[in-house]
C-alpha cells in the first residue's frame, strides 16, 4: 500500500545524506545518519524486526564507507580548539540573561562583553546552534522548542510501537 508517510522520507533520506557529506558538516552528517538509523528502525519494528537492527548498522557502515576524506577527517581532527572556549562564552551570556535571553538575533553584540578567546576576531556565532537559541532566547523561549523537539523525537516511537501504520 503507498503511503506517503513511508515513501516521502524514503525518497528524501539519500539525497539528504549526499548532501550532508559534500557539506563536510560533522553535526549534520551525525544527524542524518541518526535520523535514517531511527527511522529504519522504526519500520522494522512490524514483521520483520531484525531489520530494525541490521538496517541501521548497514546504514552506518555504508556512509562511513562512501564519505568523503576531508569530512572523516574533521571527525579525528581536534582543529577546533577555539569552540569550547567560544560555548563556555555563551554559557556566561546565558547565564547573565536566564530568563529571556538576550534577544533573537543579538548574540555577535551581547556576547563581546563575555568574550577571552580569540580576542582579535568578531565573533557572531556561537558555532552551536542549540547554545545559541537558548542564549538568544532564554528559558521561555527556548521552552516551546524544546517542547517541540520532543514531540517530534516521540511520535513516530510512539506510533511504531503502538503498531498503527499510516
Amino acid at each position: 500500500m503507498f503511503s506517503i508517510i513511508t515513501t516521502v522520507p524514503s525518497m528524501t533520506m539519500p539525497k539528504s545524506m549526499v548532501a550532508a557529506m559534500f557539506s563536510l558538516s560533522r553535526m549534520g552528517f551525525a544527524t542524518i545518519l541518526a535520523c535514517s538509523a531511527m527511522a529504519v528502525a522504526i519500520g522494522g519494528l512490524g514483521r520483520f524486526r531484525w531489520a530494525g537492527v541490521a538496517a541501521p548498522l548497514a546504514i552506518l557502515v555504508s556512509a562511513l564507507a562512501i564519505a568523503p576524506g576531508p569530512l572523516l577527517d574533521r571527525f579525528s581532527a581536534a582543529e577546533d580548539e577555539v569552540r569550547p572556549q567560544l560555548w563556555s562564552e555563551a554559557r556566561q551570556l546565558a547565564a547573565a540573561y536566564p530568563t529571556f535571553g538576550c534577544g533573537l538575533g543579538t548574540y555577535g553584540s551581547a556576547i563581546q562583553k563575555y568574550r577571552d578567546s580569540a580576542p582579535t576576531g568578531l565573533v557572531e556565532f556561537a558555532h552551536n546552534d542549540y547554545l545559541q537559541l537558548f542564549t538568544e532566547l532564554g528559558i521561555a523561549g527556548s521552552m516551546p522548542w524544546a517542547l517541540f523537539g520532543g514531540w517530534v523525537f516521540v511520535t513516530p516511537w510512539r506510533i511504531a510501537l503502538s503498531g498503527a501504520r499510516a
